[in-house]
């Protein structure tokens, strides 16, 4: 198999609560539920364009800073961020850098994500 031939199938949380971890993502992203149990949720998007999300049950809750996050890319960083928050999430801080602006944001488990425009010529 060569690197073309490689794509993210799942990107997968560690979570208290699968299910509510579940419908905070799909209210997010616009995704639906796919499988949700006590042990195990996922949510698909329904277009098939975005990779399945996976929310897996684990006893201990989360220590220190992500090691990976998920930058969410949209023309409208203000309405969505104000639409995060009223799903639940934490607006931390907002940046910028070498004139690339984001806002960094904490889902309902305290997992670190940014919301920001997407870069130049990929709309």
């Amino acid at each position: 198999m060569t690197h073309s031939e490689i794509r993210i199938g799942d990107i997968t949380f560690d979570t208290l609560s699968t299910q509510l971890m579940a419908e905070f993502w799909a209210a997010v992203l616009g995704f639906e539920s796919q499988v949700v149990t006590a042990e195990f949720a996922s949510i698909i998007d329904p277009a098939g364009r975005g990779p399945r999300c996976c929310f897996q049950k684990v006893d201990t809750p989360k220590l220190g800073k992500n090691r990976v996050h998920l930058d969410l890319h949209t023309c409208d960083m203000e309405g969505e961020v104000a639409r995060i928050v009223a799903l639940g999430a934490t607006l931390v801080a907002r940046r910028e850098d070498e004139g690339v602006v984001w806002t960094v944001m904490l889902d309902i488990e305290g997992n670190e994500f940014c919301v920001q425009p997407p870069p130049p010529g990929s709309q």
